[in-house]
């Protein structure tokens, strides 16, 4: 499977993007603005921006300062902390998330850490066998989030894993810059 990049901007840039602007596709504009983003081939549309209904795998990095994106971040921080752990990446780290959806974990939101501003967890979604591993944070009035999703049997969990800790480890440091633009739908 080909990983295309579609955005990537540094942390500190306030060259973001809108949703519409990388990902034209398959997914409803909540005024969020991207630093970072990345699909695999089969949704790579020939505009160069990519269509999530086709995609088997994709990744982003966004913010957000609306107020019920915050509230449901803020809710997501709180009820993370009674979510069951999720097993072992060197357990699960093997299988895809198809495989996944045919073991006995089956769906649900899993617990990798939380803090009192964030939550990073493993999330996976049955009625579209996606699986996500996804860091929620909340700084202020913004909501970052970090994502990195899959479905199918080409990537493993473990990929996916390594893959999210990277773009957390590289976007763990957003200045605080207002941006102002993106639609909402």
């Amino acid at each position: 499977m080909e990983i295309v990049k579609l955005l990537s901007v540094p942390p500190e840039s306030k060259e973001v993007k809108t949703l519409y602007e990388v990902f034209s596709w398959g997914r409803e504009a909540l005024a969020e603005y991207l630093f970072f983003a990345e699909i695999d081939s089969s949704g790579l549309k020939e505009d160069g921006s990519g269509d999530l209904l086709k995609a088997k795998y994709w990744a982003d990095v966004e913010v957000s300062f609306e107020s019920d994106t915050l509230a449901v971040a803020k809710d997501t921080i709180l009820c993370s902390s009674s979510y069951p752990l999720m097993p072992n990446i060197e357990s699960i780290g093997i299988v895809s998330p198809h495989e996944l959806f045919q073991s006995q974990l089956g769906a649900g939101d899993f617990l990798i850490s939380s803090g009192s501003d964030y939550c990073y967890i493993m999330r996976a979604v049955s009625w579209s066998k996606t699986v996500l591993f996804i860091k929620v944070s909340v700084e202020n009035d913004r909501t970052t989030t970090i994502q990195v999703a899959s479905t199918g049997s080409k990537i493993k969990l473990k990929y996916m894993h390594e893959r999210a800790n990277e773009l957390i480890e590289l976007y763990k440091s957003i200045p605080m810059h207002l941006f102002s633009g993106a639609i909402r739908e």
